[in-house]
């Protein structure tokens, strides 16, 4: 999809807009099109977590024909031809320098004059983490605290797996001014770490994901599908290293999903369909979320621009959490991010009364 942030009076939204792939007639050969099924789950699960903390505002979703607005073509050119930065994908820097644009996506123009484009208009979350600077250690606790409870919550209510919770699909924007954790002293032992950067977190981006609604109708995308297999395909010789740690996350999420098939006993077929036809990946498997959250913890360490001594103070009040975490499962690590939040909640990082205001 291509992501825009749309200005008004009232305010600022975020639009997702996905040139839409028909089985037939205009944009049905677009490789950066998507098929209509594909975007459904998506759309239903905005739909379904929408009012609960930590995860995107859902304002509509639109269907549009052909002629993109002058406004979107003057952002994707004042885009495409600014030079890419040190943080750009190895797709991105490598068409900049072929004289191609930074963008994967055609020229608005390009497009058919009958093409199908689906637009989501989200609530803006602020800047993703893979563009933000983090500098202090108040910032990588509510990073990951935010996270967690997102993440716990989603299960809780809707068996809820991301499934690609990556630094571009975490937004952190700032609500509040920063205040400081308070050191430890005999007159202070206050072990909450949560709520001090002055930060909101939200979690962006369901295409991967996975939920339930209260009807009892299980959404999810198969990662089976031979469109997806490039998820799990080997990394190319030049590519960065941080997408290659990205990469192992979506293997271990499929030797999990296998493992787990193999411990009920179920066969497994070629494309993961179970005997009555369901996708291994419509199963709930939280676990999944344990390996996204040690995933981001590891990238905010290795990510961090503030002074190290900050940084090596939350190294070690982490220290034990960041090795059960990496742990697995079947080796005495946490089976769900839900599992983490008590954990958390038995430390004190997060008081159990704000939670529950939270929720409220």
């Amino acid at each position: 999809a291509e992501i825009y942030t749309l200005h008004n009076p009232s305010g600022s939204s975020i639009l997702k807009i996905l040139a839409l792939r028909p089985p037939r007639g205009p944009g049905s050969r677009r490789e950066t099109a998507c098929k209509v099924e594909d975007v459904l789950s998506e759309v239903a699960i905005l739909d379904l977590v929408t009012e609960v903390p930590g995860f995107v505002v859902f304002r509509g979703v639109f269907v549009a024909r052909g002629g993109v607005p002058r406004g979107v073509v003057n952002a994707w050119e004042g885009w495409n031809d600014k030079p890419p930065g040190a943080d750009a994908s190895v797709e991105e820097s490598e068409a900049w320098e072929a004289g191609e644009g930074r963008s994967a996506f055609p020229h608005p123009s390009r497009y058919h004059k009958d093409q199908l484009f689906l637009v989501l208009e989200l609530g803006n979350a602020g800047k993703d983490l893979e563009h933000y600077n983090l500098t202090t250690r108040e910032e990588l606790w509510d990073v990951i605290l935010g996270t967690a409870m997102a993440l716990a919550t989603g299960e809780d209510m809707f068996g809820f797996e991301h499934r690609d919770l990556h630094e571009g699909n975490i937004c952190l924007l700032r609500t509040s001014p920063p205040s400081t954790i308070p050191a430890v002293s005999t007159q202070s032992s206050d072990p909450r770490r949560s709520d001090f950067s002055g930060l909101e977190i939200t979690l962006l981006d369901y295409t991967l994901s996975r939920a339930r609604t209260p009807e009892g109708k299980t959404l999810f995308l198969d990662l089976d599908d031979p469109e997806n297999e490039a998820l799990f395909e080997e990394c190319e010789p030049e590519t960065k290293e941080q997408e290659r740690k990205q990469r192992r996350v979506y293997s271990a999420m499929r030797e999990h999903v296998v493992a787990q098939e193999g411990r009920a006993g179920e066969k497994q077929p070629k494309h993961g369909k179970g005997e009555g036809g369901e996708s291994r990946w419509a199963k709930h498997h939280p676990y999944t979320n344990v390996l996204w959250l040690a995933y981001v913890l590891e990238y905010c360490i290795s990510h961090f621009e503030g002074p190290k001594s900050a940084l090596k103070l939350f190294e070690e009040e982490v220290a034990d959490v960041r090795t059960r975490l990496g742990r697995g499962k079947e080796k005495g690590g946490w089976g769900s991010v839900a599992e983490v939040r008590e954990e958390v909640w038995g430390r004190g990082w997060v008081g159990l009364e704000e939670e529950e205001e939270e929720e409220g």
